[in-house]
């Protein structure tokens, strides 16, 4: 009985966001490492390192002679990368805690207490703040959108926090358990409650966070074109409508990175 009332109210909470998965979605795989040093941007992968200074493209260490549009194209892919990466680190850092907020407001509802819902936003707030200002935000990894963003202090917080609700919620669920046996009305009517709290206080943000990633889709398949021109191959897009080319679509989901709001 426990966890399937715990997942009608997470369903509740979590059904506004979802059902708006479709209004931005676009993929893309990384097939290097992306690290920003300085004004340089350094590519890492299967085929060595590339390094981009200025409008000058070294590969291994050596000086690639490049015409003067392939020189332009650099500076441009250096200066694009410079504004993406930082960029798309932060969206994906609020989203995760967007996320966390969400959980924790639905923590709250459960025990119906205006206090409750106060102190577990506040932890959220800080939690939030540690991550980005331990995270600069310099690099992107192959497979992982998110990889070494939280080390074992803050995932161990976040850990602590989950735990701490739980532990707070305890009474309260055993007393929505025996309510929901002889008044099943009453776990929808609060269910309805969450999903109301989610739009009123999660949904404006995250409207917001997808006015922010929407022009990185036309950014990164802007900078997979310019890769062409220079000779190299660190971004790939999926720009195949998902009807047309499902098992494509498929590939990138599970080797690639995703926008979704």
């Amino acid at each position: 009985m426990f966890k399937p009332l715990i997942a009608t109210v997470f369903v509740a909470a979590l059904l506004p966001l979802s059902a708006r998965a479709s209004d931005l979605d676009c993929h893309y795989e990384l097939k290097s490492d992306i690290r920003i040093d300085g004004d340089a941007v350094e590519l890492r992968g299967d085929d060595g390192t590339w390094r981009l200074d200025g409008d000058r493209l070294r590969h291994d260490g050596q000086d690639v002679n490049l015409n003067a549009r392939q020189h332009a194209a650099v500076d441009e892919y250096r200066r694009g990368v410079l504004q993406l990466v930082p960029a798309v680190n932060d969206i994906a850092l609020d989203a995760g805690m967007l996320g966390i907020e969400a959980m924790t407001m639905s923590f709250a509802a459960l025990t119906d207490d205006p206090d409750d819902l106060r102190k577990y936003q506040k932890r959220a707030e800080k939690l939030g703040a540690k991550v980005h200002e331990r995270y600069a935000g310099r690099t992107m990894l192959q497979g992982s959108l998110a990889g070494g963003l939280y080390d074992d202090a803050l995932d161990a917080e976040i850990d602590a926090m989950a735990e701490q609700a739980a532990a707070d919620m305890a009474g309260n669920i055993t007393s929505l358990v025996f309510s929901a046996i002889f008044h099943p009305g009453r776990i929808e009517a609060r269910a309805d409650s969450v999903e109301r709290l989610v739009e009123q206080r999660i949904e404006p943000k995250a409207d917001a966070l997808e006015a922010r990633a929407r022009p990185l889709c036309a950014q990164t398949a802007h900078l997979d074109s310019l890769e062409s021109v220079i000779g190299i191959d660190a971004i790939d897009v999926d720009d195949h409508d998902h009807d047309h080319d499902h098992d494509h679509d498929d590939h990138h989901h599970h080797h690639g990175f995703s926008f979704s709001f």
